[in-house]
């Protein structure tokens, strides 16, 4: 689950149903209302996994684990509602995606899957839109990808 800024909506990644449940987050009680499921790709296929923001809110993205790609989505900042953008095309094989990370600059996105592989994306800042930018290895089963931002 991830809480878009703004604190006021919270999407959550539901893995088997393939779709991002949105819920409406009371900023006084943290009480969550659910407002609709958004299919993440390609339905149950796809097998949605972690979630990541970018450019301070406009802009969610899915591991989808099982199809290995990752889905883009545009968020209304009125009504925090999801379109989709555009998805990755799959070619992030080798096991299951588990993990999607945009940098601190904004400009770049990167993927990790099980297998030890971490993928590279250059990230059109306008639309959201990732392109594939080669891949190193990621050591023994990576599950997650973070950054360190020193202030």
């Amino acid at each position: 689950m991830i809480v878009a800024p703004g604190g006021k909506v919270a999407y959550a990644a539901n893995l088997l149903t393939g779709d991002i449940s949105e819920y409406a987050l009371n900023s006084s009680t943290g009480q969550l209302t659910f407002i609709a499921n958004v299919s993440s790709g390609t339905g149950a296929a796809s097998g949605a996994g972690w979630l990541a923001t970018a450019s301070a809110g406009a802009f969610l993205y899915v591991a989808n684990s099982y199809d290995q790609s990752v889905s883009v989505f545009s968020i209304n900042q009125s009504t925090a509602a999801l379109t989709a953008v555009g998805t990755t095309d799959g070619s992030q094989t080798g096991g299951f995606l588990v993990s999607v990370a945009i940098d601190p600059s904004g400009k770049f996105g990167y993927a990790v899957n099980n297998a030890g592989n971490m993928f590279q994306f250059q990230r059109n800042a306008s639309t959201g839109v990732l392109s594939p930018n080669g891949s190193v290895s990621a050591g023994n089963a990576p599950w997650t990808i973070a950054f360190a931002v020193k202030k």
